[in-house]
């Protein structure tokens, strides 16, 4: 029987005798064409691996025998596991699955060379899963199972959340549509006689964070002004939203209300109307993305999660979206702003965005990515993830340029509206629909996807010429195991309000997307001729569940519940939770994944610390049974302390809902390393470009040192900046210090 062939350059030809020596236990292969037989064989000889070009499934793989995958199952002290499940799978399909003997020992069917992921799982422990390109030399793989954690006991409490922690979201508060003054000098208030025309195109610039339309939008508006787009050629708008942009952490959870109170405004008699047909050109910096792709998604009649759309919808309007360091991964911590989002670190400098991580792609809770969009170009200085649905360009140089890198996309795209011809820059300003108008060539935008393909990257090649843009490599892959700390206990009881299950569990958190980018990029690596194993999850996680029910009068839920309920203001139970946690000395960030079920209405997921409220979000944003992730939350201050992680499901009004909340885990940044090297009479020092914080001091001596700042600028090679210097001392210290 034949049951492991494969076509190699051409296929075979065989007679009638099937029991050939030939054909037994896979003996010729062929990869690029599948076989030709004079005669049906049979079904059972049938049983094949074939070419990658035509017919059946295809692996990769350079040796033609079956090989049998095998090892042993222990727990962390090295005892065997007995019936511990070990399955294959080819992506997400399954290929072979097994149980381990009483020793730990298994052995997998017969498997045919190529890439699988491969996953170990028993009860009371923590699963354990890896890619791997199966050959001879990884056909033994081990597997030590973590014992799972006892769950924290609960106790019910009569608490009262702080004040900070009942109050949801707040909504637009004072934000308003502004129209650029007719003489190109400022945004000014929409009245009668200074209106936007509804037969012309329209340009909407929206900031972001602690920003306001005077700190960039207008400079913006008046470039594009002294290039030709004036009030004949199209409408510029800023939506002025300040206030709710205001405050110490970044106010996510308000961009999808001020996205539909943009698209209302827009829509307004006195401003474009219910009817207009003109195309929309967005341009946002970072959280202002957020805003513009809900004002989108608002206006187009497209549902993202249980907000509302427009009731006139403008369903076939053009629209282009351009992002400016777009907030999605966006935090800041000590000061600082950083980019790092709850996978891993963006190689910015080096050219290479982050890919998106999954949960974000239901384009539901704080997306910049509309579901529908003409085209949608993208700028990365500082935040920003690379988009499949964007052409995406990285200013990898920008550093060389100014010191708030996140405001640099607005330099470069201003520099593009004045400079629209520079030859080596293909995107920016000269790919826009008022361009195009400006211009008299309409039909030339959007461009075609033949001639700029969505989810390409560009990288910036030119020190003299920042414009100027090259088509780079593709994106960085990236799995979530860049997690330092995972919670998976507390300090003490867990203290609850309402219906709050806790337990340790198997950690779901991107699983199935690990595990299929996983196989996917040791599939590249095999198909390059190289092998590759790669670890992708090894962990479990403490998950809590809240659920909300009817309002009830119990005193255990505290005397300020029920006079609420008596005033009307609460008409449910609430779900809240208190963990006592020791935050890790190191602790930068924290970040957790949740999803929603059931109604949850007008419901807000809370999470604070002590008395501060860290992350608030309107449930009716979340797309429902669905992981998404928390930005990442500043937790410097109780770095090293034991304190409070504060979870609630409040608001007082869904009775059926449930939030799950788990994958609790702290990051920290990794401190730098600071290389020296010798050229001649030059001392060259070089730390990684991710580094942008820091700087070098020096001192030629470590007793009773006075350390002293470097003030020549670094140059970027690769990588790395590197430093040049000359000395005469015989001896010299350096240290990098952060900022």
């Amino acid at each position: 029987m034949i049951t492991n062939v494969m076509s190699p350059i051409v296929s075979y030809q065989y007679p009638n005798d099937f029991s050939s020596q030939a054909l037994i236990n896979g003996g010729i292969s062929s990869p690029i064409v599948s076989y030709q037989y004079f005669e049906w064989p049979g079904d059972d000889v049938l049983e094949l691996l074939s070419s990658p070009r035509v017919s059946y499934f295809y692996q990769i793989g350079s040796e033609p025998l079956p090989l049998v995958l095998h090892g042993r199952v222990t727990d962390t002290v090295g005892v065997g596991i007995s019936g511990a499940a070990i399955s294959a799978t080819v992506g997400l399909t399954p290929a072979a699955q097994t149980t381990t003997d009483a020793s730990g020992n298994y052995a997998l069917p017969s498997l045919g060379a190529g890439v699988y992921a491969l996953a170990a799982s028993a009860p009371g422990h923590a699963k354990s899963g890896r890619a791997l390109t199966l050959s001879a030399a990884t056909a033994n793989q081990d597997f030590q199972l973590t014992p799972l954690s006892a769950a924290p006991t609960t106790q019910q409490t009569s608490r009262e959340p702080p004040t900070a922690f009942t109050q949801p979201p707040v909504g637009p508060l004072g934000s308003t549509l502004l129209v650029f003054d007719v003489d190109g000098s400022a945004f000014v208030p929409i009245t009668a006689d200074n209106a936007p025309q509804p037969d012309r195109m329209t340009i909407v610039m929206t900031h972001g964070w602690n920003s306001n339309p005077g700190k960039w939008a207008a400079g913006m508006a008046a470039q594009m002004h002294a290039q030709g787009v004036t009030p004949a050629i199209a409408n510029i708008v800023a939506w002025d939203w300040r206030y709710d942009a205001a405050g110490p952490y970044p106010p996510e959870g308000r961009t999808l209300d001020e996205g539909k109170a943009l698209g209302t405004a827009l829509q307004a008699e006195a401003v474009l109307g219910p009817g207009y047909a003109q195309p929309i050109h967005f341009i946002g910096h970072s959280l202002g993305t957020l805003v513009n792709a809900a004002a989108a998604n608002y206006l187009h009649g497209d549902r993202t999660a249980h907000e509302d759309v427009s009731p006139t919808q403008w369903r076939n309007l053009p629209m282009h979206m351009t992002l400016l360091d777009e907030a999605e991964a966006a935090f800041v911590f000590s000061g600082v702003e950083w980019f790092f989002d709850s996978l891993t670190l963006a190689l910015v400098d080096a050219g290479v965005p982050l890919a998106r991580p999954p949960s974000s792609t239901s384009r539901g809770y704080k997306s910049p990515i509309p579901i529908h969009a003409s085209w949608i170009d993208n700028y990365v200085s500082l935040y920003g993830y690379w988009h499949s649905e964007a052409v995406n360009a990285v200013l990898n140089n920008a550093r060389l340029y100014t010191a708030n890198l996140h405001s640099y996309p607005m330099q470069w795209y201003g520099m593009s509206i004045t400079n629209p011809s520079d030859a080596n820059n293909p995107f920016g300003f000269q790919k826009s629909f008022e361009y195009a108008k400006l211009i008299g060539a309409p039909a030339s935008f959007p461009p075609s996807a033949t001639g700029f393909p969505l989810g390409v990257n560009y990288g910036q090649v030119s020190l003299s010429d920042q414009l100027a843009l090259e088509q780079t490599f593709s994106l960085a892959q990236s799995f979530g195991i860049a997690a330092s700390a995972v919670v998976q206990g507390s300090a003490s009881a867990v203290q609850v309000v309402g219906n709050v299950v806790v337990g340790i569990e198997q950690s779901a958190q991107r699983a199935g997307a690990m595990i299929g980018q996983g196989f996917d990029y040791v599939g590249n690596v095999a198909a390059q001729g190289g092998q590759a194993l790669l670890n992708l999850f090894d962990s479990a996680v403490m998950r809590l569940t809240l659920t909300t029910g009817p309002a009830s009068s119990s005193p255990e839920f505290g005397p300020l519940a029920k006079s609420l309920q008596d005033i009307g203001g609460v008409t449910n139970t609430r779900a809240m939770a208190w963990l006592p946690i020791q935050f890790p000395a190191n602790a930068n960030a924290m970040a957790f994944d949740f999803t929603v079920a059931g109604d949850p209405v007008d419901d807000v997921l809370v999470c604070g610390i002590g008395t501060n409220n860290l992350f608030s979000l309107e449930a009716k944003y979340v797309p429902t049974n669905t992981i998404s992730a928390s930005r990442l939350i500043d937790v410097s201050a109780w770095a090293g302390t034991t304190n409070e992680l504060f979870f609630g499901f409040m608001g007082g009004t869904s009775t059926n809902a449930t939030l799950q909340i788990e994958n609790i885990r702290f990051y920290s940044v990794a401190t730098p390393r600071l290389e020296i090297a010798r050229n001649g009479s030059a001392t060259l020092l070089s730390w990684p470009s991710t580094a942008g914080g820091y700087f070098v001091e020096t001192t030629p001596t470590l007793t009773s040192p006075t350390w002293e700042a470097m003030t020549n600028p670094p140059a970027i090679s690769a990588d790395r900046y590197v430093l040049t210097n000359s000395w005469s001392e015989p001896s010299r210290f350096f240290r990098l210090r952060a900022r």
